[in-house]
């Protein structure tokens, strides 16, 4: 457990945090991180598939140490910026 709160220190920045999830996305849709914008819907935007989405969402739940509990939280998780929000919403509730 002390692993994953000592991971969360290397990601303390909104901005630090906001280029790691674009980065992941970028990975995901094949696209370059400045295509990104942090309110990019991943679907009408990006074109993410739902595989991709759930892909994203498994990411964010083994990168951040956060767990995503519903499916109501999972759709929450629809642009860069709400994924962001959502990791910092989970990471302090659990601190």
């Amino acid at each position: 457990m002390w692993v994953c709160r000592l991971a969360r220190l290397f990601v303390t920045s909104p901005v630090q945090l906001e280029a790691t999830i674009t980065q992941v996305v970028a990975e995901i849709t094949k696209k370059s991180p400045s295509q990104i914008a942090p309110s990019a819907n991943f679907r009408s935007d990006l074109g993410m598939t739902s595989l991709e989405h759930l892909e994203l969402l498994l990411i964010l739940e083994s990168k951040f140490n956060v767990d995503v509990e519903s499916q109501t939280e999972a759709d929450s998780v629809s642009c860069v910026q709400s994924a962001a929000d959502f990791v910092r919403r989970k990471q302090s509730s659990e601190a």
